[in-house]
């Protein structure tokens, strides 16, 4: 057999796992992300969490030429986000659609992390003025009637009506 040999810029995969953690294109623009690594650097608040015990697997990923502190447990670096910094990530991402806390939260843990981040997201959405005015309900049901009780067999007729139907 005829072995061919790939140098490694033209073997893709060989490339991808040569090469160091980046942070993904997911970012969001708007954030000053060396000052975000100054603030990470500064909180007591990420220091205790480093020492806390839970299954974020933490480290330094290197970002436009800062390092960051990142979340790796879910396959993408996750920046760990110091209190003072998280309204600000919940606003940038939630006033894009105001689409309540579920969506929210899913759109923000995708690409950050921060202690007590659901119990934030949650309240933070339940007091969006925006979404509350907005708020459509949707589950409106009929409230159920009293009927009087026939006088003799077959003396009353319930008919469901049903239609157009298609011919």
């Amino acid at each position: 057999t005829d072995i061919q040999h790939v140098s490694g810029k033209a073997n893709v995969v060989a490339d991808a796992l040569s090469r160091s953690l980046v942070i993904s294109a997911t970012m969001l623009p708007d954030l000053d992300y060396k000052q975000l690594a100054e603030d990470q650097e500064m909180s007591e608040e990420i220091e205790a969490f480093k020492k806390s015990d839970s299954s974020l697997q933490l480290q330094k990923v290197l970002h436009d030429g800062c390092s960051l502190l990142c979340d790796l447990s879910t396959g993408n670096p996750r920046p760990v986000i110091p209190p003072n910094w998280t309204k600000r990530v919940f606003d940038i991402c939630h006033n894009l659609s105001h689409a309540g806390h579920r969506p929210t939260m899913r759109a923000i843990s995708t690409r950050f992390v921060w202690p007590g981040m659901k119990a934030n997201i949650r309240q933070w959405c339940r007091n969006c003025h925006p979404c509350q005015v907005s708020k459509i309900k949707r589950h409106v049901q009929a409230p159920l009637q009293q009927r009087q009780l026939p006088d003799r067999r077959f003396g009353s007729l319930h008919v469901d009506i049903v239609g157009p139907l298609p011919e």
